[in-house]
């Protein structure tokens, strides 16, 4: 639609400088961990040990490096500068530079490299994490 043209043209000019988004921006023990299980499942273990229960069935890890999280903060402030409507979450104002970011969602921020991130993000990371924890709700399938 005509808002992804419009994306695709901001990130060719203004967005062209942007740091890039890439498997960097996740906590190396985090992505080690994710790699090795990729390769070898009987390494999960590693990943969940990574994972502290806050709460009954809530977990928490550090998913991004720390050292690195300003160029993602960087990234998403540049684009909520881009002049493009877009829809916040849920519709909900408040999220002042939030974005709906996949590409089912109208008014998506569909920025071609950083759909590539969200991608990486979801197949790569939240799929296998989800069935790690989940494993009751999440099959292999979703």
């Amino acid at each position: 639609g005509i808002l992804e043209k419009a994306w695709h043209e901001w990130s060719t000019t203004e967005g062209a400088s942007l740091p890039n988004l890439d498997k960097s921006l996740y906590h190396p023990t985090l992505r080690k961990a994710i790699e090795e299980a990729w390769k070898d499942p009987s390494k999960e273990q590693a990943v969940r040990d990574l994972w502290q229960e806050v709460a009954p069935g809530v977990y928490q890890c550090q998913f991004f490096d720390p050292e690195k999280i300003a160029n993602l903060r960087t990234y998403l402030d540049e684009a909520s500068e881009a002049n493009i409507p877009t829809r916040p979450p849920y519709g909900i104002v408040l999220n002042r530079k939030g974005f709906m970011i996949d590409p089912r969602s109208e008014g998506y921020m569909a920025i071609p490299k950083f759909q590539t991130f969200y991608r990486d993000i979801i197949d790569t990371y939240m799929r296998p994490l989800g069935r790690l924890f989940y494993s009751d709700y999440i099959q292999a399938q979703d």
